[in-house]
């Protein structure tokens, strides 16, 4: 482990190991950004998870309201999937959800409408299938 990331944050959680599909990080921007040709996936940089009670998560435009108390608008983040794995299929359990599912996370995004990437299916996945 490098000295940065022997560093344990105050609050939440320093997830690694995530997978983005049909999408590129950009690094310098800190937004999601069109693939490279002939990319199917890219490796995450490590993500802090902060916990927050609902009614402190910051209202974005765009994102539906049962997620963020807004309305509907320009969105300046895509709610980004996470699944098990890349075939995104599994038995709907009670919560109305896949059980591949895992969770859903707010990415930045620049030039672009949430709709631009919900088009393209992107997600991140927890492993590559081999």
């Amino acid at each position: 482990m490098a000295a940065a990331d022997a560093q344990k944050p105050e609050d939440g959680a320093v997830i690694r190991g995530l997978f983005l599909e049909g999408a590129r990080w950009v690094a310098e921007d800190h937004v999601l950004g069109e693939s490279f040709p002939r990319e199917l996936w890219v490796s995450m940089p490590y993500i802090h998870l902060c916990p927050k009670r609902k009614e402190d998560v910051p209202v974005v435009k765009g994102v539906p309201e049962q997620y963020t108390g807004s309305t509907f608008g320009t969105a300046i983040v895509y709610m980004c999937p996470i699944y098990k794995t890349s075939f995104r299929q599994g038995t709907l359990s009670t919560t109305g959800h896949s059980t591949n599912f895992v969770m859903l996370i707010r990415l930045p995004i620049q030039g672009r409408d949430q709709s631009y990437f919900v088009k393209r299916g992107v997600a991140m996945l927890t492993g590559l299938d081999s």
